[in-house]
């Protein structure tokens, strides 16, 4: 079982003071520390360390980090774009609904805003499914931008900018535009960050409760087999010219966890912007990795 997560009112005063002082930025590849002892199983699947990750990537330019949590045993193709920042797009929902959860903007995951054309007019690559009031729980599965823009604005930066201190997520940066700044490239983090995050927030270790945490692992949850259980959120986003595509997330099979980060970078279009492309690369990776069966 996790170790438990920190109580709900040192965590908001954590963020009030952090706010006042920002720590140092971490290096873009950090280790996070060992938080896993408790999953840990010797019957759960090793990394295997000469499987041939780059096989994914023929005619592609990305990244792929994959981590043991018990055994502190990581797998990554291309080291160099692994430690590089780049915008978190959606993924960030992961790290955003757990402060508005943790802050009272959404008292819980039912929190219904009503969809305002004149607020944030419909675009037209929008799905259909955004041009209608959401809850936390389907804009977090649906991806909806608007929503959480909305919660950003509810926020304010000062608040903001103390979670991007308090978890040590990416270069911990609120750009110009509060309901932008995850979108514009202001916010970055690497590959080995996201997967060092994910790790924290599986063991229990960010300030939030564990109420909340399991609210946004559900959200998380894509499907699974058997034994196995696949976790994700998907992103999309331009920088410097290029399209990001992101899916980071969790597998947990055999009594362990396997926190993973992929990221796509190519021109507009293409397998940097498909979810499906990027889930069946994620599933392939994994089982070459040896971590799906």
């Amino acid at each position: 079982m996790p170790r438990p997560a920190f109580p709900v009112a040192p965590a908001l005063l954590a963020l009030l003071l952090v706010a006042a002082c920002r720590p140092s930025n971490p290096a873009p590849d950090a280790a996070s520390p060992d938080t896993s002892a408790s999953w840990a199983s010797d019957t759960a699947p090793r990394l295997r360390h000469n499987a041939p990750l780059d096989t994914a990537f023929a005619g592609t330019t990305g990244a792929f980090v994959v981590l043991d949590a018990a055994r502190r045993d990581t797998l990554r193709h291309d080291a160099a774009r692994s430690r590089t920042r780049y915008l978190p797009a959606s993924t960030y929902k992961i790290p955003h609904s757990l402060l508005a959860l943790e802050a009272g903007v959404a008292p819980d995951t039912s929190l219904r805003i009503a969809y305002d054309d004149a607020r944030d007019p419909a675009q037209a690559w929008w799905p259909d499914t955004w041009t209608q009031d959401q809850t936390l729980g389907s804009a977090f599965r649906r991806s909806v931008v608007w929503y959480y823009q909305e919660l950003a604005r509810r926020l304010g930066p000062a608040r903001a900018q103390a979670w991007l201190d308090t978890l040590g997520y990416g270069n911990r940066t609120v750009g110009p535009q509060v309901d932008r700044y995850w979108l514009d490239a202001s916010l970055r983090i690497s590959p080995n960050e996201q997967v060092a995050f994910l790790d924290r927030l599986w063991s229990g270790h960010v300030p939030a409760t564990l109420a909340h945490a399991a609210a946004v692992k559900t959200f998380m949850r894509l499907g699974g087999g058997p034994d196995w259980t696949l976790y994700g959120k998907t992103g999309t986003g331009s920088q410097d010219g290029r399209q990001m595509g992101w899916l980071v997330g969790v597998v947990e099979r055999g009594g362990a966890y396997y926190p993973y980060a992929l990221l796509h970078e190519g021109p507009p279009g293409g397998e940097a912007w498909s979810r499906e492309l990027r889930r069946a690369k994620v599933e392939r990776l994994l089982r070459t990795a040896g971590v799906l069966p």
